[in-house]
């Protein structure tokens, strides 16, 4: 029987005079009733087909524009800082040094001619008297001791070295008193014909360095003839001084290599690019003597031929005696005159039992 026969066969007389109308499928709107599964029963997870994925669920238009992709095998152009901003840093391969840097053109004085000057002076110095400079370091608890100390220990060498070095920290401590005994010091070793070394080592820049300069090289409460820096803000925290170097006949001695056991761990890393912006900026005031007033701080126990790379670089040498470093340990920074350098000797001489004796000692030791 075809589907014709059946569906004619169940048709009664009032189908025929109603003429009903097939089913109608509810609008799109509305819900289906749900399907109810037998209790206990889960509906199995649909999985892909094996070894497929689903599609990824794409934004609707209008969100989130797809990245932008570089062609096939070229690289992003590089984002560049704005103007006026610092690239970073370009580091050395481990264990190697990087080459000197020049300090930047605008940072540096313009060349200072001058004359006979003050290294000068400690050159022919040296040749008449010791290349020895004496420590004045006094540990006491006033500061009228420290003065009557300092006298005592200036009478007695005055006449067979050419300079003291007074650290200002063993006065500071002390607080009004004790910078008035420096100070006093400072004026006493003067008058004695003594070239005087302030070690205070500051290492400031702009004006704090000039009123540094003023203080401690100008016109201002201390007249040291040359003063201890450090220079690892750069080049400016020498610059600020060079006024005053030149009108007042002063110089200055920039760490460089100390004889510290901690030295190494920065110093060692620096040391080519302080080497290359002492002779930049000592080049303008070397005198003479062929020495610059802008000198060195070395310490006895540096290893390093420091005297083949700053030929013109006047040494202040800390560490022989107390901190264990020895004549014999020092003696390549010495140039072919036996010149171009101070040793500091500080608790070795001015607690010797003879402080004189003990600069004679040391002097002979120097010279063999």
């Amino acid at each position: 029987m075809n589907t014709n026969d059946f569906s004619n066969s169940n048709k009664t007389s009032s189908d025929t005079e109603l003429n009903l109308v097939p089913p109608v499928t509810p609008p799109s709107e509305t819900l289906a009733p749900p399907i109810m599964l037998p209790v206990g029963t889960l509906t199995p997870p649909i999985m892909p087909s094996a070894g497929t994925l689903a599609p990824p669920i794409m934004p609707p238009s209008g969100t989130l524009a797809p990245p932008i992709m570089p062609p096939s095998g070229t690289l992003a152009p590089p984002i560049m800082p704005p103007a006026g901003t610092l690239a970073p840093p370009i580091m050395p391969p481990a264990g190697t040094l990087a080459s000197p840097v020049t300090p930047p053109s605008e940072t540096l004085a313009p060349p200072i001619m001058l004359p006979a000057g003050l290294v000068d002076e400690l050159v022919e110095r040296i040749k008449d008297t010791t290349p020895i400079c004496i420590g004045l370091d006094p540990r006491m608890n006033s500061g009228k001791d420290i003065y009557d100390f300092n006298v005592t220990i200036i009478d007695k060498i005055y006449d067979i070295v050419p300079a003291v070095k007074p650290q200002i920290a063993f006065y500071e401590s002390l607080g009004a008193e004790g910078i008035e005994a420096y100070i006093k010091t400072v004026d006493y070793a003067k008058k004695k014909g003594l070239i005087v070394i302030g070690d205070i080592k500051r290492g400031d820049i702009s004006t704090t360095a000039e009123y540094y300069s003023k203080a401690h090289l100008g016109n201002g409460a201390f007249k040291h003839d040359f003063i201890t820096v450090s220079p690892y803000m750069g080049s400016d925290t020498i610059t600020p001084y060079f006024e005053n170097i030149k009108k007042f006949n002063k110089g200055l001695f920039v760490l460089l290599k100390t004889s510290n056991t901690g030295a190494e761990e920065l110093q060692d890393l620096v040391y080519p690019y302080m080497v290359n912006m002492l002779k930049t900026l000592g080049q303008q005031f070397i005198g003479k003597s062929g020495y610059s007033a802008i000198g060195a701080v070395v310490g006895a126990n540096v290893k390093r031929d420091v005297r083949s790379d700053l030929p013109n670089t006047f040494f202040l040498v800390p560490g022989v005696g107390a901190q264990g470093g020895t004549v014999k340990d020092m003696k390549h920074l010495f140039d072919k005159n036996k010149n171009g350098l101070l040793i500091n000797s500080s608790r070795n001489i001015i607690y010797a039992e003879n402080p004189r004796e003990a600069v004679l000692a040391l002097k002979k030791e120097v010279l063999k």
